[in-house]
């Protein structure tokens, strides 16, 4: 769109832009906002640059994308491309060597690697070399047990059946120690409309997995005190629908017939006086 009409193009409501011809990736990449602008050269477009973000743009971002889009076209008109490829390539090895996600791009005709960023070192213990010299090697660390549902993936992506995956699985580090990554793909085309690699961020999911358990081990262990708690005791949150509760909650105010754990406070006590309302209110 930018391209056919020279226009530079703002939204912070893309999953509802009608321009949009790739919906699901926007929808499993939870992207919300894009920025772009034409690349002009003597009145022609000659290309576009854009950003996509998960979060609200703000007009700034818009007006410093404006002037990087006029640096770029000054620097082909004045064939400096190649100074300005190497300073974005610069760029993007800056910003994608300081990630701890690692990075890769296969090609769909060849199944080579064409990009790993040094991060794959520490996803997935080994050197980036190691990969380059055993293109497999990355299906190879994937655990036995999750093999299939990758496969599964790749294989409608191969198909033309999907443009873009969004799957957690485990994997084997060199020691035997199993590591859960996520693993967010989706499939770069050329002009013509022919899928030319898959690019892919990996998260080492691992430690957040650890700390979510844990919090609903505490979560749990919470809920056991006060459902055992022998007092009349609720506990809500700020929306007063009701988190957890004792026992003798229950029996006090005869609620043992429905639980009230998700349903709100006024449903579950329709007639609370208006100064009680009041009370919760202040106290919120």
């Amino acid at each position: 769109q930018i391209a056919q009409s020279g226009i530079p193009y703002f939204s912070n409501n893309l999953r509802s832009d009608a321009y949009i011809h790739e919906p699901e990736w926007i929808e499993q990449q939870k992207i919300v906002a894009v920025a772009g602008y034409p690349l002009i050269v003597e009145r022609q477009v000659v290309g576009v640059v854009a950003i996509f973000s998960k979060q609200f743009l703000a007009e700034s971002t818009f007006e410093a994308l404006l002037s990087v889009a006029d640096q770029i076209a000054i620097g082909i008109n004045r064939k400096q491309a190649e100074e300005a490829l190497q300073l974005s390539q610069q760029q993007l090895n800056s910003i994608l060597g300081s990630l701890q996600d690692a990075v890769w791009s296969i090609s769909l005709d060849r199944f080579e690697i064409v990009y790993l960023n040094p991060a794959v070192e520490w996803v997935y213990h080994r050197y980036v070399s190691e990969f380059r010299d055993n293109p497999q090697l990355w299906w190879e660390v994937i655990h036995p047990d999750d093999r299939h549902q990758v496969e599964r993936e790749w294989q409608a992506i191969y198909n033309g059946n999907s443009i873009a995956w969004n799957l957690e699985y485990r994997i084997v580090l060199p020691d035997g120690e199993i590591r859960s990554v996520l693993d967010r793909a989706h499939v770069v085309y050329d002009r013509a409309g022919t899928p030319l690699r898959i690019d892919s961020i990996v998260t080492d999911m691992t430690e957040r997995q650890r700390y979510e358990m844990a919090l609903e081990r505490e979560r749990q262990q919470l809920r056991h005190v006060v459902t055992h708690t022998p007092v009349a005791m609720a506990m809500l949150d700020t929306q007063m629908c009701y988190l957890a509760h004792s026992n003798q909650w229950l029996e006090e105010y005869q609620l043992e017939a429905e639980s009230p754990i998700g349903r709100s406070h006024y449903e579950v006590f329709p007639n609370v006086l208006d100064s009680w309302r009041e009370i919760y209110q202040r106290a919120l």
